[in-house]
């Protein structure tokens, strides 16, 4: 029994699933198969066929070649393990960031999106922008239009962040050879999500003051776009 349930192929049940290889992952060895992890990922079908001579053995099993895993606790292999057996992982706010970065690492996209939606249920006015800044990090494209949909709904609290000035200024400073007056490709995500599905007068009225807000940041901020 480990964490949030048995591990694929637990030996408690005297079941001989026929691995052919061990993770060591500090001092946890997870004994696994290569066709799993080879079709999953490209990082592991380049470390355990470019590089299976450098692995060592398992003692009480010669046949089983050892391969150490650096960088990663054995609580998120296990994420990691259950996502390549079965498709799904139990995630939570505080380690979908850690899974994302080993996701991103061995080249696991799924595992991404999945981490993706995760930290979509927690958004909120502290954190969306650093939010929106790890999903452009991390090209999850869908977990940044739900960023700037956020802020779209905020923005009046918003344009007082020192934080999301400075996103602001961060993405009108990436746009390659900017002329004055050129977008801004996160303000523009948020207009766009400021006036989409405006309808009513009252929403027209709310949509043009969350515009006046943006306009004004920009404006204090030196920027046109």
């Amino acid at each position: 029994q480990v964490g949030f349930g048995e591990l694929p192929f637990d030996s408690t049940d005297n079941f001989n699933s026929c691995s052919d290889v061990c993770f060591r992952v500090a001092d946890y060895n997870f004994l696994c198969h290569k066709a799993f992890f080879c079709g999953r990922s490209d990082y592991f079908k380049a470390l355990l066929e470019d590089h299976f001579c450098e692995s060592e053995e398992l003692q009480t099993q010669p046949s089983i070649p050892v391969v150490t895993l650096h960088n990663i606790t054995e609580d998120i292999f296990i994420r990691v393990l259950y996502y390549i057996y079965s498709d799904d992982t139990e995630l939570s706010p505080e380690n979908a960031y850690e899974v994302l970065c080993v996701a991103d690492m061995y080249l696991l996209p799924g595992l991404k999106r999945l981490c993706g939606r995760t930290l979509a249920q927690i958004l909120d006015e502290d954190n969306v922008v650093s939010i929106w800044r790890i999903a452009k990090l991390f090209q999850l494209t869908r977990l940044e239009d739900q960023c700037t949909e956020h802020m779209a709904k905020i923005i009046e609290k918003l344009v007082e962040s020192e934080e999301f000035v400075a996103a602001v200024k961060e993405n009108a400073e990436a746009v390659e050879e900017r002329q004055e007056t050129d977008s801004i490709p996160l303000v523009d995500d948020i207009r766009f999500h400021i006036t989409s599905n405006v309808q009513t007068y009252s929403a027209i009225e709310e949509a043009n003051q969350k515009l006046e807000a943006l306009e004004n940041l920009l404006a204090r901020i030196g920027l046109e776009c």
